[in-house]
C-alpha cells in the first residue's frame, strides 16, 4: 500500500513544479489501481488548504476536492493507536505531526509513505517507511 502525502498531490495541479513528471505518473497509477493507495482523512484538508490559494473560484476548489475523492483512495481515519504512534515518531524523529501520521498510516497498513518532502524523508528514512519523489 502507498500514502499519498499532500506535497505529492499538489504537483497535480502547478504547472512547473519540481518533480511533477515523477508525481504524475503516480496519478497514472492511482487512477489504475485506487486500491493500492491510501491517504489519511486529514489528506482532504491540506489540499484544500493548499488548493484554496491556486483555485480561481470557490467552485473551482470544490472541484478539485471533488476529483481527489473520486479517485477512490482507501481513507484512513485517525484513531487513538495512530496518533499516539505518531506522537511517538514526531518526537523521536523531531518532525511535523502530518508527517509523522503519514508515515504512522504508512507502517500500519504495512506501505510507503510517498513524499516530496526532503527534510523529513531524510529525518525518517531509517524506519524504512517513506518514498522521496
Amino acid at each position: 500500500m502507498k500514502v499519498i502525502d499532500a506535497s505529492v498531490a499538489v504537483r497535480w495541479f502547478v504547472q512547473n513544479e519540481l518533480g511533477r513528471e515523477s508525481a504524475l505518473t503516480i496519478l497514472d497509477e492511482i487512477k489504475n489501481n485506487p486500491a493500492g493507495f491510501a491517504v489519511p482523512d486529514f489528506f482532504f484538508l491540506e489540499m484544500a488548504n493548499v488548493l484554496s490559494r491556486l483555485a480561481r473560484s470557490s467552485e473551482d476548489l470544490k472541484a478539485y476536492i471533488r476529483g481527489l475523492f473520486d479517485l477512490g483512495f482507501v481513507q484512513v481515519r485517525l484513531g487513538s493507536r495512530l496518533l499516539a504512534r505518531a506522537a511517538e515518531i514526531a518526537f523521536k524523529y523531531k518532525v511535523s505531526g502530518y508527517d509523522a501520521l503519514y508515515v504512522a498510516v504508512a507502517e500500519s497498513l504495512e506501505g510507503k509513505w510517498i513524499t516530496g518532502d526532503e527534510k523529513a524523508h531524510a529525518k525518517l528514512k531509517s524506519m524504512n517507511h517513506s518514498v522521496l519523489v
